[in-house]
Parts: C-alpha cells; sequence; structure tokens
C-alpha cells in the first residue's frame, strides 16, 4: 500500500504528494506535480506534455493520465485505502 501523503494530487484529487512542486510522480495517476494547479487546467504542462485538464479526464477514463502510464500506476485495490476528494472540473 502507498503511504498517504499530505498533499491532493492536482491530477487524480489523490492524497499522495509528499511535497508539491517538487516534480515528484504520484503513483496513482503518473501526472509528475510540476506546480500546475486547477487555476490553470488549460496551459500545457512541460513536464507532463499535455494540459491538466487533458490528464484529468483521461485518469476518469483509464486510470493514468494517458495509455503509456497504465502499466506504471498502481492497481484500483492498492489506491482502494486511499483518501480521495474530488475537485469539480468544469467544462
Amino acid at each position: 500500500m502507498i503511504p498517504e501523503g499530505r498533499f491532493q494530487c492536482v491530477c487524480c484529487d489523490y492524497y499522495t504528494v509528499v511535497d508539491r512542486h517538487s516534480f515528484e510522480v504520484c503513483p496513482v495517476c503518473y501526472w509528475e506535480d510540476d506546480g500546475s494547479t486547477m487555476a490553470r487546467l488549460d496551459v500545457e504542462s512541460r513536464s507532463n506534455h499535455m494540459t491538466l485538464r487533458d490528464a484529468r479526464k483521461s485518469f476518469e477514463a483509464i486510470g493514468a493520465i494517458d495509455q503509456s502510464a497504465v502499466s506504471l500506476v498502481v492497481s484500483a485495490s492498492e489506491r482502494a485505502g486511499l483518501r480521495r476528494e474530488l475537485r469539480a472540473t468544469y467544462h
């Protein structure tokens, strides 16, 4: 099981990030925490090569920021015990 972190991942909304803005990769969705925020959903992340909005949509659809990361993230059963608070993404 992944130890629960203190901060919420901006992509998947799970509390897995130990140190914000430190380029830590979330084990749940594979988003690299480059300092992106919900206020900048449509700005392309240099680290992740996509927008946060696109990554959030992808996570909801396939469980990772993109198809190439699916095999790199934890399973649904491994994330079942983690805290998650969904934040709205307005389209």
